[in-house]
């Protein structure tokens, strides 16, 4: 960032992380969405020092759409997590379902009892 003492450049800095993290959550890049809350919450504390700041306080009527903008941009990368997020809980899910059906194959006996035996590995194939 050019200064971080500039309104102007902290909202701008502030716009190129949200780019990135909206490109990180589309290309399902999730492993540097950590990296991008660290310089979110950086840039937002600086932004919101600068905001207060007597020397900004006149200005700040004309980074109003600046500002909006930027708000409506966390909330469309908001709605990408969530559903980032929502995909992977399904997804896990749906392991999990296959993991349990290969668990749940198994020989019974001639009582209808499944037949436990440790350690022995079960396949679908049918046996005649």
């Amino acid at each position: 960032m050019a200064n971080e003492d500039r309104l102007e450049d902290v909202i701008d800095a502030l716009k190129q992380v949200l780019d990135s993290e909206k490109a990180l959550l589309l290309n399902g890049d999730y492993q540097h969405l950590a990296d991008i809350s660290k310089q979110k919450e950086r840039l937002c504390s600086i932004l919101d020092r600068l905001m207060v700041a007597p020397a900004n306080l006149k200005k700040i009527s004309l980074y109003r759409k600046a500002l909006s903008s930027l708000g409506i941009q966390a909330k469309e990368n908001e709605k990408l997590l969530m559903s980032a997020k929502t995909g992977m809980a399904r997804a896990h899910g749906r392991v999990k379902d296959i993991i349990n059906r290969q668990r749940n194959v198994g020989v019974y006996g001639a009582s209808g009892d499944k037949l436990m035996t440790p350690g022995a590995g079960v396949s679908r194939s049918k046996m005649a």
